[in-house]
């Protein structure tokens, strides 16, 4: 992986947007068009804040890491985030499987899908069954989420172990 830009060099702060179970994934485009057709353009914003972001343009922008929010959850269990010292050196002790979960399937989503948390039997009812994707830190509800924290890049002497 590239070396990681300076927190300033970021873009803004994101934030983890959880979402109902499949069935409801459409939720903040619908929130949109509702907003659109009440004509209050303070709603638009709002609601325009809490879509889910593009995949692949957040990894490639390097606005967020994968493993920041929930991409290695099924790996690291029961943590449900990783620092951005962890996130930015996983490729290490993982290896093939943080290629496969990050590299073979988040950083080639070009798209703004929400995604489930974890691989769940039919019929799972806790909070492992939902959905979730990156928002704007500008977003009011997460519905349960979390914000990405605005983090600082690791020292520029650790860069050369991002290429282990």
């Amino acid at each position: 992986p590239a070396p990681l830009p300076p927190s300033a060099e970021r873009g803004e702060p994101l934030g983890l947007r959880s979402e109902m179970p499949r069935g409801l994934a459409l939720l903040p485009a619908l929130l949109a068009s509702l907003a659109a057709q009440a004509g209050a353009s303070g709603d638009r914003s709002a609601a325009d804040a809490c879509k889910c972001l593009n995949w692949k343009e957040l990894y490639e922008a390097q606005r967020v890491l994968c493993g920041e929010g929930l991409e290695l959850y099924e790996i690291i269990k029961p943590r449900t985030n990783l620092s951005l010292l962890e996130s930015a050196f996983s490729h290490v002790p993982l290896g093939f499987t943080y290629y496969e979960f990050c590299q073979s399937f988040f950083k080639r989503m070009d798209n703004s899908h929400c995604v489930n948390v974890a691989m769940h039997p039919y019929g799972t009812q806790d909070w492992t069954a939902e959905q979730w994707c990156y928002v704007s830190s500008k977003c009011a509800d997460l519905n349960g989420g979390q914000p990405v924290s605005q983090k600082e890049s690791y020292p520029q002497s650790l860069h050369w172990l991002a290429w282990v």
